[in-house]
């Protein structure tokens, strides 16, 4: 049977039960892909768990622009700046409207956002 998402995640957080609900999360998102709600639980629990990396490979496999992953990887390597500016100028050209941006599903713009604040409280702005 197909658990929900929030349940899986609720039960991950309020009973410690990490080590169950994240293999069946992962394994729901595989097996279908266009459900956002397996990604937005599992990005979610990796960053409660402070787990960065598997937060960054999730972000990999789900956006949608490379511009994305470009500035993904940049903040995963520590270039706190150039990962900023990677992050505003995708937040710029979506909102000038350019036509390669302008479907960009609400989580990764979510992302672009979130991105520039980690990025400045990184660089201690």
């Amino acid at each position: 049977p197909k658990i929900p998402a929030g349940l899986l995640k609720h039960l991950a957080k309020a009973y410690s039960s990490w080590h169950i609900a994240l293999p069946l999360l992962q394994q729901n998102a595989e097996n279908y892909p266009d459900e956002s709600q397996w990604y937005d639980a599992l990005a979610e629990l990796y960053t409660v768990l402070g787990d960065r990396d598997a937060y960054y490979a999730l972000w990999h496999r789900r956006a949608v622009h490379a511009e994305t992953k470009s500035a993904l990887s940049l903040e995963q390597f520590g270039a706190w700046n150039a990962a900023q500016s990677a992050y505003a100028e995708c937040m710029n050209r979506w909102q000038a409207g350019e036509m390669a941006l302008v479907n960009t599903p609400q989580p990764e713009l979510t992302l672009w956002e979130e991105g520039i604040v980690r990025s400045a409280k990184s660089l201690n702005q």
